[in-house]
């Protein structure tokens, strides 16, 4: 029961700590001129605290990705911190690409908003 008690007061204090660690990230992002890359910097770290990973026995906790990947790069090598670390970086590619679309989308929109409008041609001429 100790171990358990312990368990949720890692997981609490880290919970603490990420929430200031973010809260600091978005005042400081919050200078950067362009809101696209503010809202990615800011997905990245979001994504980097919440994804975990599961331990093996006899311990098979959750613990944040990216300190599992860390202990087992030391440990195994790169081999293995990357098959940890492989859904975190999938989140982060797929949020790329969705930032991606987002962007293209709305300068499409602003370009057609910008251009003056034009009447359509007349058929019957």
């Amino acid at each position: 029961m100790e171990d358990y008690q312990s368990y949720v007061f890692a997981w609490g204090v880290y919970g603490a700590l990420g929430l200031i660690l973010f809260g600091l990230l978005w005042i400081g992002v919050g200078q950067l001129r362009w809101a696209g890359l503010r809202w990615y910097l800011r997905y990245v770290f979001a994504v980097t605290l919440i994804v975990p990973w599961q331990g093996t026995d006899p311990q098979p906790y959750l613990a944040p990705a990216i300190i599992v990947g860390g202990f087992e790069m030391m440990d195994s090598g790169i081999g293995t911190m990357l098959n940890i670390l492989a859904p975190m970086l999938a989140l982060w590619v797929a949020g790329l690409v969705l930032w991606l679309l987002i962007s293209i989308v709305m300068r499409k929109r602003q370009q057609r908003e910008t251009l003056p409008h034009r009447p359509d041609p007349d058929p019957a001429e």
